[in-house]
C-alpha cells in the first residue's frame, strides 16, 4: 500500500516536471519563431482609471525616450489585439501604447456612459499620465471617432492625428441611407434590373422613405441627457458597453469639433468601406485644416486585417512624413472668374464633371459626380447628383434643385439664396451654406439631411446635424 502511494506521488511529480519543461520549451520556441502563443501571454498590466472608475488593461512596447504612439481600437471583442501585428513593426522605431478602452476587451466592463466625449477625457488622462511628447494618436473605427473628438477637445495635447476608417461622423440617418449608395450608383441591382434604368422618382421615394423612417423615430436627435440615466442604459441597452458606446457615438455631433483640430491629420480609408463610407474620409479631409487623404483601393473597414502589408506601408509613411501634403481643398482657393464656360447642359448617366463654370445645368441624369469644381450657379432637374469639394458662389440662387436627389460633401454654397429646392431630397455633409436672404428655401415639400455642416443666414447662424422637412415657402 505504501509502495503504491509512493509510486503515485512519483508519477505525479514526473508528470508535473514534464509539463513544466514542455512549457519552457514552448515559450523558447515561441520566442525563436514568433509563434502566436506569444499573443496569448499578457505583456501589459492593469491600472485604475478615474474617468469611468474602473480598471483597464494596457501594454507598452519599444524603447523609451522615443516618439509616443497611442493606438485606439474600434468596437468589438478584439480590443487592442487588432493592432498586434502592427505593433511588432511600430515598436522597432517608436514607443507604442495600446490599451483596451474601458468597457472593452480585458478592461473592466460596467454600465457607464461610454461616449466619445468621456472616452476623449480618458485618452487625455492616459496621455498625460503615461506618455512623453511628441505624441501621435492613431484611431480606427470607433477609436477614430474618439481620437477625432480628443483632437478637437484638447488640440494642444497631440502632435499628429491618424484616422483609419473613422465611424459615426455622419448623422445616424445617413448610415442606413448610405447602404443604398450602391443601388443609386447602379452597382447593385433590384432583381435583374439595373437601377440606373429606373426613373428618378423611384430612387427619390426610396431615399425619402429611408430618411423619414429615421426622422419619425422615437429617439430624439439629442440622446445625451437620456443616455446619462443609468436605469435607461440598463433597461434599454442591457448595460452593455458595446451597445452604450455605439448609441452614444451615433448620437454625437462632431460639427463643432472638426474646426478645432490643429494637429496635422493623416486620413487612411478603405475605398469599399460599407460601415464608414469613403464619403466620410472626404468630409474630414475638406474640413480639417491640415489634412491628407490616402484611399486604399478595394479595401473595406479594417485594412490592417484585410491587407496588412499595404496598410502598414501607408501607416509607416504617415508616421515618417515630415510635413503632411495637404488635401486639395477647392473651397480654400481664390474664386476666379476667367476661363469659365458660359453655360453647359449635361444629360447622361455615370458622368464625372470637373472645372470652372458660369452656369452648369444637369437634366434627366443619373449618378452624376461634380467634383473639384467652381461655379456661379448650378441647376439640377430630375437627376441624381453628387457634388464634393466644390464652391458655388452666386448673386442669385447658388443651387436650384427640382425633382431630384442631391448630395453635397465638403461644399461651400454662397448666394442670395444658397439652395432653392423643389420636391427634392438633399443630403448635405461637411458643407457650408451662406445666404443673404436664406440658406435654404423650399418651393415645394423637400427633405434635407444635414451632417456636421454650417448654415449662415439672417434667420440663424448655426452648426447643423439633423433632419429637417421644408414645405412651400419655408426658409431656413
Amino acid at each position: 500500500m505504501i509502495r503504491t502511494k509512493l509510486n503515485t506521488k512519483n508519477k505525479l511529480f514526473v508528470l508535473k516536471e514534464k509539463m513544466r519543461k514542455m512549457s519552457i520549451i514552448a515559450l523558447l520556441l515561441a520566442v525563436m519563431f514568433q509563434w502566436d502563443i506569444l499573443s496569448a501571454l499578457e505583456l501589459g498590466r492593469y491600472e485604475d482609471e478615474p474617468i469611468f472608475g474602473g480598471t483597464f488593461y494596457f501594454e507598452e512596447h519599444g524603447s523609451k525616450n522615443r516618439l509616443s504612439l497611442v493606438l485606439c481600437h474600434g468596437t468589438g471583442d478584439l480590443g487592442a489585439k487588432i493592432w498586434d501585428e502592427d505593433i511588432k513593426y511600430l515598436a522597432e522605431s517608436y514607443r507604442v501604447y495600446a490599451f483596451d478602452f474601458p468597457g472593452f476587451g480585458r478592461s473592466e466592463q460596467k454600465n457607464e456612459l461610454y461616449s466619445p466625449e468621456n472616452y476623449a477625457r480618458f485618452l487625455k488622462w492616459f496621455i498625460d499620465t503615461y506618455t512623453t511628447a511628441p505624441v501621435y494618436v492613431i484611431g480606427h473605427s470607433m477609436g477614430g471617432a474618439i481620437s477625432l473628438y480628443f483632437a478637437g477637445m484638447y488640440p494642444d495635447s497631440l502632435d499628429r492625428l491618424i484616422l483609419v476608417d473613422a465611424a459615426g461622423i455622419l448623422h445616424r440617418a445617413a448610415f442606413t441611407k448610405n447602404m443604398l449608395d450602391g443601388l443609386i450608383s447602379g452597382e447593385l441591382k433590384v432583381g435583374n434590373k439595373d437601377l440606373l434604368e429606373g426613373p428618378i422618382s423611384s430612387l427619390k421615394y426610396l431615399m425619402n422613405s429611408t430618411i423619414e423612417s429615421f426622422d419619425s423615430s422615437l429617439m430624439p436627435d439629442d440622446m445625451s441627457s437620456t443616455l446619462n440615466i443609468k436605469l435607461f442604459r440598463e433597461k434599454a441597452l442591457s448595460g452593455d458597453p458595446i451597445r452604450i458606446s455605439a448609441m452614444a457615438m451615433i448620437h454625437t455631433d462632431f460639427s463643432r469639433i472638426l474646426g478645432k483640430v490643429k494637429a496635422p491629420t493623416y486620413i487612411i480609408w478603405g475605398e469599399k468601406d460599407p460601415i464608414a463610407p469613403l464619403r466620410t474620409g472626404f468630409l474630414l479631409a475638406t474640413n480639417i485644416q491640415k489634412s491628407y487623404l490616402a484611399v486604399l483601393p478595394g479595401l473595406e473597414h479594417s485594412p490592417m486585417l484585410e491587407d496588412p502589408a499595404t496598410f502598414r506601408r501607408i501607416l509607416l509613411k504617415s508616421l515618417a512624413q515630415g510635413e503632411i501634403k495637404p488635401f486639395d481643398k477647392i473651397r480654400q482657393k481664390p474664386f476666379l472668374s476667367s476661363n469659365r464656360a458660359n453655360k453647359e447642359v449635361v444629360k447622361g448617366n455615370g458622368i464625372i464633371i470637373q472645372g470652372d463654370f458660369d452656369l452648369l445645368e444637369i437634366k434627366d441624369s443619373n449618378y452624376v459626380n461634380i467634383e473639384n469644381t467652381t461655379a456661379n450657379r448650378i441647376i439640377i432637374d430630375n437627376s441624381n447628383v453628387n457634388i464634393k469639394n466644390s464652391v458655388i458662389r452666386s448673386q442669385q440662387t447658388g443651387i436650384y434643385v427640382k425633382n431630384s436627389i442631391l448630395r453635397l460633401t465638403g461644399v461651400s454654397v454662397y448666394g442670395n439664396t444658397a439652395i432653392k429646392t423643389n420636391n427634392s431630397d438633399l443630403d448635405i455633409a461637411g458643407s457650408y451654406l451662406q445666404g443673404q436672404d436664406s440658406s435654404l428655401e423650399s418651393e415645394f415639400k423637400s427633405t434635407v439631411l444635414f451632417s456636421v455642416s454650417q448654415v449662415d443666414s439672417p434667420y440663424q447662424s448655426i452648426y447643423v446635424h439633423t433632419v429637417i422637412k421644408l414645405f412651400l415657402g419655408n426658409k431656413y
